[in-house]
């Protein structure tokens, strides 16, 4: 089983509709109808998708964590995970313009090399995995290129489902 991890953009505006998008519509007897999909294409803007297993984010957000680059907390914490929730999905984090002001140019900066992140993979998943480091630098770069696509007035809405 794999994970895709994907980012979009979306109007701080926009988010209270997308918390209502976000849960299916329930009907009596029916299937309940969800338009997030839907939401998402006429209110979002898609980034690339990840070309990766979701699942590395569980270890490179923490190993970012314990060096000073906190992505998990933010304006809109709990509303990410509500989200999270009502979507069934393993992570889901709101990026804002003022993460992007304070962790990119740390992130930017960050010099790990493969094989410091695979020791750091084995380590916390106590998992050996001969050529992750790479993966993970890779995850690291897409967290970066999210991060420096959250616009003014706009948050980058990470998930990985």
């Amino acid at each position: 089983m794999s994970a895709i991890a994907s980012a979009f953009v979306i109007s701080e505006a926009d988010l209270p509709a997308l918390s209502v998008a976000a849960r299916p519509a329930k009907r009596f007897l029916r299937k309940p109808i969800d338009r997030f999909a839907e939401f998402l294409a006429s209110n979002a803007q898609q980034l690339p998708v990840f070309d990766g297993s979701g699942f590395l984010f569980t270890t490179v957000l923490v190993f970012l964590q314990e060096r000073g680059i906190d992505l998990f907390q933010g304006s809109y914490a709990t509303r990410a995970q509500e989200l999270q929730r009502s979507r069934n999905a393993l992570l889901c984090i709101f990026l804002t313009s003022s993460q992007r002001a304070e962790h990119l140019p740390k992130l930017s900066c960050l010099s790990a090399s493969s094989g410091e992140m695979e020791q750091y993979f084995e380590a916390f998943t106590e998992t050996r995995e001969p050529g992750i480091g790479q993966m993970l630098l890779l995850a690291v770069e897409y967290l970066r290129m999210a991060l420096a696509a959250v616009p003014d007035g706009g948050v980058v809405v990470f998930n990985i489902g």
